[in-house]
């Protein structure tokens, strides 16, 4: 028992030191006067998964679910059922006219390598967002009296294994990125690298998002996907309690952070809460999980655009 005891005072010891460097990072990221600007394939900071975005999007070094496919696919390689996942999102209630769905499929399997039987999952996402109502003006900004609308996609296939490097599960995602406004779209490819490392309680999360850097061009625009360093660190008790935290690093922009936490009660009821800067979202969740079956609720208040709601079912057999 006083071993025991002793290892929780370990662990929380470390779990303190680790804020703190997550708080001394994000200070000197302010006082740094790094800077902002908008994305290529904007829709996709939207994010995937009700029980992340409870959680404001620290989602790195968890990623347990079928939506492991977007935050970290390495994450996929925990997963010991199939899994289907789907969400429905109705961002921003100042904002009329659009919507935000995601599916997301996920089939683990085991398979033999150097004499070893290795845990592994394949998952497949699709990710839609449209934007309807959109008036026209000329290029004098006089209104045309037309309307149209943006329709954006992406299909991500990924794999994640664990046992190849000990205790680190490691994981790959190839997307297609479409997008179309009005009668003009193009597409382009990405990937990202993501591993997950456990010790102990904990789990750190390292993902290099979008390394194709994919470029999409509309009409006389070409945007291109930047590159994404995304580092997260989440301390478990299973079951009952997880805080997770987590840092994006794009070069000449502002570091995002994420902060999330979640209380479960009973294995049947889950309170989360969190907030990100990467939308600047004060968010919160309630789950309701029974045998193969869990629904999620999201909802996140941002300061100019207000309230977001979000709603998911999964599906595990």
């Amino acid at each position: 028992m006083k071993l025991q005891v002793t290892s929780h005072k370990s662990q929380v010891k470390t779990l303190l030191t680790i804020i703190l460097i997550y708080f001394f990072i994000t200070v000197y990221q302010v006082f740094a006067g790094s800077q902002d600007a908008g994305d290529a394939a904007a829709f996709l900071k939207s994010g995937q998964s009700v029980r992340a975005l409870g959680m404001g999007k620290a989602f790195t070094a968890i990623a347990d679910d079928a939506s492991a496919s977007y935050w970290n696919p390495a994450g996929l390689a925990q997963l010991n059922k199939n899994e289907f996942m789907f969400m429905y999102s109705k961002p921003f209630s100042l904002v009329s006219g659009i919507q935000n769905e995601n599916i997301a499929f996920a089939l683990p399997f085991s398979f033999d390598y150097n004499y070893e039987n290795l845990k592994a999952a394949v998952g497949f996402n699709i990710i839609y967002s449209a934007v309807d109502g959109i008036k026209g003006y000329t290029e004098q900004a006089l209104p045309t009296g037309e309307e149209f609308s943006n329709r954006d996609m992406a299909y991500l296939l990924s794999c994640g294994v664990n046992g190849l490097i000990q205790n680190t599960d490691l994981g790959i995602t190839f997307k297609i990125i479409s997008q179309k406004i009005y009668t003009y779209s193009d597409y382009g490819f990405g990937a990202d690298i993501g591993s997950l490392y456990h010790w102990q309680n904990f789990r750190f999360g390292l993902v290099l998002q979008d390394v194709l850097q994919a470029k999409i061009k509309l009409k006389d625009t070409s945007d291109i996907i930047p590159v994404k360093l995304k580092t997260g660190i989440a301390y478990s008790i299973p079951d009952i309690f997880t805080v997770s935290m987590g840092l994006d690093l794009i070069r000449n922009r502002d570091l995002k952070e994420h902060f999330g936490i979640e209380y479960t009660i009973a294995k049947l009821v889950s309170l989360r809460g969190g907030y990100t800067t990467d939308t600047n979202e004060i968010t919160a969740g309630l789950g309701f999980k029974k045998e193969a079956y869990e629904i999620n609720y999201a909802f996140a208040r941002h300061e100019e655009l207000e309230n977001s709601h979000r709603v998911s079912l999964s599906i595990r057999f």
